[in-house]
């Protein structure tokens, strides 16, 4: 039998220590702090995303100036409609609405919960709930009129996608929730780039979205998952290091001589 060679420690890859459920990086690392940095940046990249394009909506609900980009995705793919594809957008849908969405969203909670894993919890929550805040605050300002022959029923108005918020936020979500920064968490993070694309995908291919209504909600899905993750990750290591510098003043001894 071969021994293989444990792969050589990336300073990327974070580490776990199952023993403080309140502070559970093992350690910490300018790459990871870059690697957070970054991860602000794309998220603020992302906010510009949605207000580049909720700007020109609020101007003209019904003909911003990109309208003839969603006018041509949209009559694209009503004329490529098939029985399969319909069925998996159909399927999406319902995976996307609160019926779905709610349930997994407790199982989260709870299993985060169960493992005392209150930073992730703490991230994933602040995700979840500022996003459904923006979805209806979004919806109440943008009043965008939704595309013709819809083919499920869809409340409110157009802009933002609910659907694409819910399931980029949620996604990442639970990549953050669950998968610590490094190699593996890029697997991970291409499933769920995979997911919002296609729930995008299928809310402009059942006509109840415009294709910009989509982009800006999975954008904004993924800025919230990933501002609340860099957040939380900044205290959690400030609690660590609090823990830390307290159990060593603990442990100091005693100088009787005094």
């Amino acid at each position: 039998m071969i021994d293989h060679e444990p792969m050589p420690a990336d300073p990327l890859d974070e580490t776990i220590d199952a023993a403080e459920p309140f502070a559970d990086a093992g350690h910490e690392s300018p790459a990871l702090r870059r690697a957070r940095r970054r991860s602000v940046l794309l998220a603020v990249a992302l906010i510009l995303v949605a207000v580049a394009l909720a700007i020109p909506v609020l101007i003209s609900p019904r003909h911003p100036w990109f309208q003839g980009f969603d006018n041509t995705w949209r009559s694209w793919v009503v004329h490529h409609r098939v029985g399969p594809a319909t069925a998996i957008a159909r399927a999406l849908s319902v995976i996307g609405s609160a019926y779905v969405t709610l349930p997994v969203r407790l199982i989260i909670v709870g299993v985060l919960t169960a493992r005392r894993r209150w930073v992730q919890l703490g991230a994933f929550a602040l995700a979840i709930i500022t996003s459904e805040i923006m979805v209806g605050v979004g919806k109440a300002i943008v009043d965008r009129p939704r595309p013709p022959g819809g083919l499920v029923a869809a409340n409110g108005s157009s802009f933002p996608s609910g659907h694409a918020i819910a399931t980029a936020v949620t996604a990442f979500g639970i990549v953050a929730a669950f998968i610590p920064r490094g190699r593996r968490r890029w697997h991970w993070l291409v499933l769920a780039t995979f997911l919002a694309a296609s729930m995008s995908w299928s809310r402009t291919y059942l006509s109840v979205h415009w294709a910009t209504d989509t982009i800006a909600g999975t954008s904004i899905g993924m800025a919230f998952a990933l501002l609340s993750e860099a957040l939380f990750e900044g205290g959690r290591h400030a609690v660590a290091d609090e823990i830390l510098n307290t159990d060593t003043t603990r442990e100091e001894p005693v100088d009787s001589s005094q």
